[in-house]
């Protein structure tokens, strides 16, 4: 790399663009550009900020921005963007906070219907060591169902995690017919580890209907958080009924974690 020179970078023509270039020094080769107005060009050469970065491509390894996880920083600095673990953290005025993200939005229906059998309607991918204290989900989804009076038209739903039961909840008998619903799930991881020393706190919130509505505060539950944790909800009706019919239409999950 022949980068420009100290007195090109503070020559008082501000009109000039100075540019760095790499490997053979050619043009096509150009990484950064330093424009009028103090502005930094990588990869663009018209930067039109105070640092414009140019678009990433498909391949591996050529993202526009790219943080490396490592320790944060022990006071925290207004304005510092930071990255640990899995979790982004911005800081502002001085408390350091993790960024919201969002996972798994459907973008279609998902129908079950004149089934009997455990049915998974939602799912959300999470790989070994993902969950750490106080990662917090915060699950909502939303549609129509119908259901057949008497148990045999209550849909159980089932919030797994890895393959374990985590927490239940069931609709209110029927008889309906297109009811509205809505499904709301927190999740909070309390502790980390192999075999059972994971710990997973979740809440249910059912409401159907005009003003119908159940929760249920789950059980602190024993994970592995060392192993794939994909997070799973399942429906299960009381009977194979035409009638009961469950859609699903639209959601989302926010991922949060602790302040640190």
């Amino acid at each position: 790399m022949q980068p420009v020179s100290g007195d090109k970078l503070n020559s008082p023509d501000h009109s000039l663009s100075h540019r760095v270039f790499a490997n053979d020094d050619t043009a096509s080769a150009k990484t950064v550009v330093a424009a009028p107005g103090g502005k930094i060009g990588v990869g663009v050469d018209a930067p039109t900020a105070v640092v414009h970065i140019k678009a990433g491509t498909t391949a591996a390894g050529t993202a526009p921005l790219k943080l490396t996880s490592g320790p944060l920083l022990t006071a925290v600095e207004p304005g510092a963007i930071e990255y640990l673990n899995h979790t982004f953290y911005a800081s502002s005025y001085l408390v350091r906070r993790s960024i919201a993200l969002a996972q798994e939005v459907p973008i279609a229906d998902v129908t079950v219907s004149a089934t009997s059998v455990e049915t998974l309607i939602y799912s959300i991918p999470m790989g070994a060591n993902y969950l750490t204290v106080g990662k917090h989900l915060h699950i909502d989804i939303n549609g129509h169902f119908g259901s057949i009076s008497g148990t045999n038209g209550v849909a159980t739903f089932r919030l797994k995690q890895g393959g374990t039961t985590v927490a239940t909840i069931a609709s209110v008998s029927g008889p309906n017919t297109a009811s509205p619903y809505k499904l709301s799930i927190v999740c909070t991881c309390r502790a980390t580890g192999s075999g059972t020393t994971g710990k997973m706190m979740s809440f249910l919130d059912w409401e159907e209907g005009s003003n119908v509505k159940q929760m249920i505060s789950g059980p602190v539950s024993d994970i592995d958080t060392t192993i794939d944790n994909t997070l799973e909800l399942t429906i299960q009706y009381g009977s194979g009924n035409a009638n009961n019919i469950f859609v699903l239409h639209q959601g989302h999950t926010l991922c949060l974690d602790a302040n640190y």
